[in-house]
């Protein structure tokens, strides 16, 4: 809602009160009348009863138009979160989700296509994994090493292209933004933008944004924002 401007309300109240003109009119000298155009006091003080009048008309009609209500504008985005894992990120509201995954610690949302099936849709999946227990004598994995081993991962089904890798921080946490590209069963090449974050909590985050080629530039400016987007619900443990 705009905020009435009062101080030009104030002013223009003061002015409608004829005592005040009157005193005013009073106090100026004849000539000063002259020079603003009235040939005597009463047609000056009767003019300036006049001015103060529209004055007031106007100013009482732009506080109107002011307190009116804007129509509330549709939500563009909204927060998708999972509650087992503890975490929320940022999608397009016109996005649908289609269920959890990664026994609850994830999810999947989709950007929804006319006339395409689901798995033709732009797929996101967020999910959250347990940082394993470190063997006896060494360091607990890190992020590369957990980003390392989802290629390796993904490269048994596929021969995986890195087209872009940068680091990176979300929310004051390290991360790491991929994009890569490959072949599907269909021979048809697939896109994918990935999100990896250290929660710094004992989980590390994934984002994965499966995109058809042609939407490659819109879907990245999307991507971009939903990684940094992301952030932990987890209450802070009490110290």
């Amino acid at each position: 809602m705009m905020r009435a401007n009062f101080a030009g309300f104030e002013r223009a109240r003061l002015v409608g009160v004829p005592n005040s003109f009157c005193c005013w009119g009073r106090a100026v000298p004849s000539r000063v009348a002259n020079a603003v155009g009235f040939s005597s006091w009463g047609r000056g003080l009767s003019g300036l009863r006049i001015l103060a009048s529209v004055v007031l008309l106007l100013c009482t009609a732009a506080l109107a138009q002011s307190a009116r209500r804007k129509p509330a504008q549709p939500a563009t985005t909204r927060a998708e979160c999972s509650t087992q894992a503890e975490f929320c990120v940022t999608v397009p509201a016109t996005w649908k989700r289609l269920g959890d995954d990664f026994d609850g610690d994830g999810f999947v949302v989709a950007e929804p296509r006319t006339g395409a099936t689901q798995d033709q849709w732009n797929l996101l999946t967020a999910a959250a994994r347990d940082i394993p227990e470190p063997q006896a004598g060494k360091e607990p994995m890190s992020l590369d090493e957990f980003i390392s081993d989802s290629l390796m991962m993904l490269s048994q089904h596929a021969q995986i292209n890195t087209m872009e890798r940068r680091r990176l921080e979300i929310a004051g946490h390290p991360a790491q933004v991929l994009r890569v590209a490959y072949d599907d069963p269909d021979g048809k090449r697939v896109l994918e933008l990935l999100g990896f974050i250290d929660g710094e909590d004992g989980a590390f985050y994934m984002l994965s944004l499966r995109i058809r080629p042609e939407d490659e530039q819109r879907m990245t400016a999307v991507f971009d924002r939903i990684v940094h987007s992301w952030r932990s619900t987890a209450k802070p443990s009490a110290k």
